[in-house]
């Protein structure tokens, strides 16, 4: 028992301010315990008003969590718990109520207290053991306590994935109105007083539905664009008139709305071209046509997939590469870069993929030509948003590619980027949550500082990725390696006994002295496994080793 514990004392079912409390008190209060917890003395299976009355029993592990100005709740609880073995939490304060409103219970105090500010003193038990949390509220109003109110406030974010009842010091519990009322209350306000300096957005989508404005609107910091500012991922038109109007260097480009404009503006453009979906793809919306056919092909699925704008693009000619950028406001820092391989086949052969693999640092990337990157696609790019009055707080990635007339933006996501994420982060030498702290307090952004590792992973993908990726792939339990480790990604199951459960399965790593030795193992991890109905490149990182 946690909290102002009641411990089984055999007849003595409680304590209230140290004083025992016998079951002769109870029945004096005009209850019959043994006919249902909380039912008046009919005994009946509903409560005073007709609802369902919900009993706890043995067979569960269960905890009640309550708060009362009278005795009536603890004494319940108290009976409650010696019965059926539940544990019990009572919500202490900081600034309790005065004794007459415990003296004198009216509607009138009642009201007057629910607007007096409660402040808990009291810590949360660990909640994984239990079944089903019972949670304590007014009865006659049907309405949750002020204490409770501030309870749910701090913690209700721990109950999300629990089973929860409402428990009454009259006229049962568990009733299922009242269980709505709690979710309710959970679902809008649970957990807002939990101590949460800032919040990490990973993904696209969330981002690009705004989640960022909900945060900031109700005054939480948060480190990931709002949603205007998503669309420079959300929408690839969107993009490509931002870096228009600011003059950030792209390929050639022209956006249609349907397939037959579309497929008629292929004659303003070279073979190969590049023929992008505008909306979220998971980095898959990006085909190479080498002709018409292909191309049109393509436009037409597109189209008929649910896409109401399709980009057509010149096809740039050059290496590419990841840069991370981490924003507020007016101020970038640059994370370590690495490259990325989009093709699913070995020699960058095949359909785009969500990325196949990727390394940090680039031995190939000269000084000069990082430098050209932040100077001409950088600092363009900031000068937009400061100008746009984007107030843009969070990662900026930039895939660029460095052509013979200098380095292009391929596109822009908003937030860190998989498979490129899991080689940069462990490359940066400092803290990077201190820079994601002073973003999201405005402050200065401290400098990446870059160690001198070399970092290198591979996808392992299931069979017919990225079309149509084998379900439920087999991978059992994968060996530890003995210098290189997992990041996993669509699994499910146990560790020792995992299921596939998408394209791409997961990714081996390897930090070692040098990319050459990262390589090495890696693949020679890889060899070692039995995966028939798997696949993954095999040149990872040889451009770097190459050039």
């Amino acid at each position: 028992m946690f909290g102002r514990t009641y411990s089984d004392l055999g007849p003595v079912v409680g304590q209230i301010n140290g004083e025992d409390i016998r079951a002769n008190q109870l029945e004096r209060r005009g209850y019959d315990w043994e006919n249902g917890y909380g039912t008046p003395s009919d005994g009946q299976d509903t409560n005073r008003d007709g609802q369902p009355v919900r009993k706890l029993t043995k067979d569960a592990k269960s905890i009640i969590i309550f708060w009362s100005c009278s005795g009536s709740t603890k004494l319940l609880a108290s009976k409650v718990a010696c019965e059926t073995g539940a544990d019990i939490l009572e919500i202490t304060l900081r600034n309790p109520y005065p004794a007459n409103y415990r003296k004198t219970l009216n509607r009138a105090n009642c009201e007057r207290i629910q607007n007096d500010s409660s402040e808990l003193e009291m810590q949360l038990p660990d909640l994984s053991q239990y079944d089903t949390i019972y949670l304590g509220y007014q009865t006659w109003t049907m309405t949750l306590s002020q204490p409770m109110k501030a309870f749910l406030l701090e913690y209700g974010g721990e109950f999300s994935n629990k089973e929860i009842a409402p428990f009454l010091s009259e006229g049962g519990y568990g009733s299922g109105d009242s269980t709505e009322l709690i979710r309710e209350f959970i679902a809008r306000d649970g957990g807002k007083n939990k101590k949460v300096d800032w919040t990490f957005v990973g993904p696209e989508n969330v981002l690009c539905a705004g989640i960022t404005d909900k945060f900031e609107k109700a005054g939480q910091k948060i480190f990931g664009p709002n949603q205007r500012t998503a669309q420079l991922e959300g929408s690839k038109d969107y993009a490509l008139r931002f870096m228009n109007k600011y003059d950030v260097p792209t390929a050639r480009h022209e956006t249609f709305t349907s397939a037959e404009t579309c497929i008629a503006g292929l004659k303003d453009f070279a073979y190969p071209v590049v023929i992008k979906e505008d909306g979220l793809a998971g980095g898959k919306g990006v085909t190479i046509a080498k002709n018409q056919d292909v191309a049109e092909e393509t436009i037409r699925e597109m189209f008929a997939g649910g896409q109401t704008a399709v980009v057509l693009e010149e096809c740039l000619v050059g290496p590419e590469y990841s840069m991370f950028v981490a924003v507020s406001e007016d101020q970038f820092t640059i994370l370590p870069m690495a490259q990325d391989h989009k093709r699913v086949g070995d020699g960058d052969k095949g359909p785009n993929t969500g990325g196949m693999g990727s390394y940090s640092p680039l031995p190939q990337l000269k000084k000069e030509d990082r430098q050209r990157m932040i100077d001409e696609i950088v600092k363009p790019t900031m000068n937009g948003l400061v100008q746009g009055d984007y107030h843009y707080c969070g990662v900026l990635y930039i895939g660029l590619m460095m052509t013979e007339n200098g380095p292009k933006v391929i596109e822009y996501n908003v937030r860190l980027g998989d498979p490129e994420t899991q080689v940069v982060l462990p490359r940066i030498k400092n803290d990077f949550a201190m820079v994601i702290d002073a973003a999201v307090n405005h402050e200065k952004l401290p400098e990446i500082e870059e160690n001198d590792n070399s970092i290198l992973g591979v996808v392992v993908c299931s069979k017919g990725y990225p079309a149509h990726p084998a379900p439920n792939v087999k991978i059992g339990k994968l060996p530890e390696g003995t210098n290189t480790y997992i990041d996993y990604a669509n699994v499910k199951g146990e560790l020792d006994n995992l299921i596939g459960d998408g394209g791409r399965l997961f990714m081996v790593i390897s930090e070692a002295d040098n990319l050459v030795q990262a390589q090495d193992n890696v693949y020679s991890y890889l060899s070692k496994l039995d995966l028939p109905d798997c696949f993954y490149r095999h040149d990872i990182g040889n451009r770097a080793l190459r050039d």
